[in-house]
């Protein structure tokens, strides 16, 4: 999606930085065009979960795209954002809720 295609250099520094580890879930898009999407742009994800329907949706209560979770080692879900993770919500939102997970260690 375009707002995917936005926010995916934002999401390239973030998984290079290492202090995260970022899943990517693939929500009713071709996995096979998605993954050679990836290929060619750069992959920031240890792994890519695919819901072709909407049962993991549902439990996650993703309600659009692009959604995002930070969940604590103990699969917590410390902070959830439905939009594009640009460098204004990066910097104000998920990077200080990861600080605050990193400070409770």
């Amino acid at each position: 999606c375009g707002p995917c295609r936005y926010e995916h250099p934002e999401l390239m520094r973030l998984a290079r930085s290492k202090r995260v580890r970022i899943v990517g879930y693939n929500w009713k898009d071709d996995p096979t065009q998605a993954l050679e999407w990836l290929r060619t742009h750069g992959n920031p994800y240890v792994h890519v979960v695919v819901d072709q329907g909407d049962e993991t949706a549902r439990k996650l209560m993703v309600i659009g795209t692009p959604h995002h979770i930070l969940v604590d080692e103990k699969g917590v879900i410390r902070w959830a954002r439905t939009g594009i993770l640009d460098r204004e919500m990066l910097k104000y939102q998920l990077l200080p809720a990861l600080a605050s997970i990193e400070r409770s260690r």
